[in-house]
């Protein structure tokens, strides 16, 4: 079974956001661009392997998608996706890269080979050498008994050529593409034959991984150069992305679109949590939304924990990230069922 859904990354969320607040012609648009395209390959890789999963292991494994932990304070690690049984545990790397990839035995670099030309990678496998470490450690941490927790790195487009050093062909019992996964599964099946952990571990597992599983948010700003000021403020239509929306009676309008809404300060609090902070207070509300009133403020925030006294008006929006499908707004030329078609002419 999942234990969650896989939603949008956090730092493809960021992205979105930033690009969607700033000028169409900003000088950060194309840095920002091609971040977006890997992160949406990134994303669409994932789902292709989550649906291998639902079809084949769903009833037998408990599965959790982007699994974000902390074994030591600010030192965070995060899975793409892990799976295990009683049995044993296997964290998935997953990558979807275009081209000819060279895994290197003695540089350990991953070297993508694409229309002539040669691009260094990190190497996946040490990546999830250090997701493993990270992982174990974690395990220890909270005394779940030790059992056996293995990985793979898999590349979930099948067009993707796999190539290595001569001698060092055995890298590919643990890099494989998505269709073999099933097989390794079954291997590791026969391999770890001992059941470790029982029921209760595995409940108190399950609650300890949904509790402790916190996606990072970057300083999306300071990794751009993006300076503040370019940040438009201001409400954002649903249908047609247009910042800022008017404040009407009980109302938000969108002079560019006609769209009202009830709510859509909800998806701009989020905007404001992914590109700022995770706090807000009302002074800040009120300036990002263009509100005039505090009691306006008051209102629209009334739904979100307050942080200290009230005399201070601090409020939490990390509690938002909790259902980013019902605050995220993607914007409309984005969609395809929540998800964009990739650009196959270009690499990724």
């Amino acid at each position: 079974m999942f234990l969650n859904e896989r939603t949008i990354p956090l730092n493809l969320q960021q992205i979105i956001a930033v690009r969607s607040r700033i000028s169409k012609n900003h000088s950060k648009q194309p840095r920002l661009e091609k971040s977006e395209l890997k992160s949406w390959a990134g994303y669409h890789g994932e789902r292709t392997v989550d649906r291998l999963l639902e079809k084949f292991a769903n009833n037998k494994y408990t599965i959790i998608t982007d699994l974000n932990l902390q074994a030591k304070k600010d030192d965070p690690f995060q899975i793409d996706t892990f799976l295990y049984t009683s049995y044993f545990g296997l964290i998935l790397e997953i990558k979807n890269i275009l081209g000819t990839l060279y895994f290197d035995k003695y540089s350990k670099q991953m070297i993508r080979t694409w229309n002539g030309e040669r691009e260094g990678f990190q190497n996946p496998m040490l990546q999830a050498q250090m997701h493993q470490y990270h992982f174990q450690a974690w395990l220890n941490k909270h005394k779940i008994p030790p059992f056996p927790i293995v990985w793979l790195v898999v590349f979930s487009n099948p067009a993707t050529i796999l190539e290595t050093t001569p001698g060092n062909e055995q890298i590919f019992q643990k890099v494989i593409h998505t269709p073999l996964l099933l097989e390794k599964l079954l291997e590791l099946e026969a391999k770890y034959t001992t059941p470790i952990l029982d029921k209760s571990d595995s409940k108190r597992l399950n609650r300890l991984l949904l509790k402790e599983n916190t996606p990072h948010l970057t300083n999306i700003l300071q990794k751009y150069e993006i300076p503040q000021i370019d940040i438009k403020t201001g409400v954002r239509c649903a249908i047609c992305n247009y910042v800022p929306m008017l404040r009407v009676p009980a109302n938000w309008f969108c002079p560019n679109c006609n769209h009202y809404s009830k709510n859509a300060h909800i998806a701009s609090l989020y905007d404001y949590f992914l590109i700022n902070q995770s706090t807000i207070t009302n002074r800040q509300c009120r300036e990002f939304l263009h509100i005039p009133t505090r009691s306006i403020a008051l209102g629209l925030l009334s739904d979100l924990p307050l942080i200290g006294t009230k005399g201070g008006s601090t409020y939490q929006l990390s509690e938002l990230i909790k259902n980013p499908n019902e605050y995220f707004l993607l914007p409309k030329s984005k969609q395809l069922k929540g998800i964009i078609p990739l650009p196959t002419e270009k690499p990724i």
